[in-house]
């Protein structure tokens, strides 16, 4: 993978990206604090985008968690429903939480489960915060350590995921971004670029400077989306385990 400089500077298609807020777990809290420290050099770095997230995060919390699961707005804890209503929010952008929630499911239906609770949650969004854009970015994957069919958690359960939340929104008219592809070597994320590869680790979170590729990404869709030509991707690959 190629690195964009350290030192990347706000760009004018950043200004897609206002009034607009990154919903997701730990991956979102990562990106948050990447965005934080360009901001300081260039305050309009990803427009006035803001983030709603937390670690542990998911759709399952998100609709039945207590104030201790939810993320929190201005000291309050929220709803995702609720947050995008008092950030005024007129997009919003849901980094997939599959690795959080499909391991709390039998293994066979666990990606479908995942994506039933993503659905429900995104369906509350937009009855509370009419005519509100969903944008799906897919979830992440994990190393080739973590890829294991003996795992409740790996990267053919991901990548079903991630295919169930393309073909969702290829029906319903919604944006999806593949910001995962980009890091796998074959079938998993490459160690290099995960800040906790090791079996004490998860396997999954991306070392902050590789953040730069999601910039990448998410430029590359804020230019097709002014010129109109943005078009979802043909499929997510479904990844086997190993």
């Amino acid at each position: 993978m190629e690195l964009m400089p350290d030192d990347l500077a706000a760009s004018d298609l950043d200004g897609v990206f206002n009034d607009s807020v990154f919903i997701g777990n730990s991956l979102t809290v990562h990106f948050y604090n990447y965005v934080c420290a360009r901001r300081l050099k260039n305050p309009g770095f990803l427009g006035n985008a803001k983030f709603f997230c937390t670690y542990g995060y998911s759709a399952y919390n998100d609709l039945n968690g207590g104030d201790d699961k939810l993320p929190k707005y201005k000291g309050e804890a929220l709803h995702t429903w609720q947050a995008v209503r008092a950030m005024k929010a007129k997009t919003v952008y849901i980094d997939l939480m599959g690795l959080t929630e499909i391991w709390k499911y039998p293994y066979s239906k666990s990606p479908e489960k995942t994506f039933e609770s993503h659905a429900a949650m995104i369906e509350r969004i937009r009855s509370e915060n009419p005519g509100v854009r969903i944008v799906l970015l897919s979830s992440s994957y994990m190393v080739k350590s973590f890829n294991s069919k003996a795992r409740a958690l790996n990267n053919y359960l991901l990548s079903r995921f991630n295919a169930i939340a393309l073909d969702w929104c290829n029906k319903n008219g919604c944006d999806f971004i593949d910001v995962s592809t980009p890091f796998l070597d074959g079938n998993a994320i490459r160690d290099e670029y995960c800040r906790d590869p090791g079996e004490k680790g998860q396997g999954c979170h991306i070392k902050n400077e590789y953040y730069s590729a999601w910039i990448g990404v998410l430029r590359n869709y804020a230019y097709q989306k002014r010129k109109s030509t943005w078009r979802n991707p043909t499929e997510m690959r479904i990844i086997p385990a190993e």
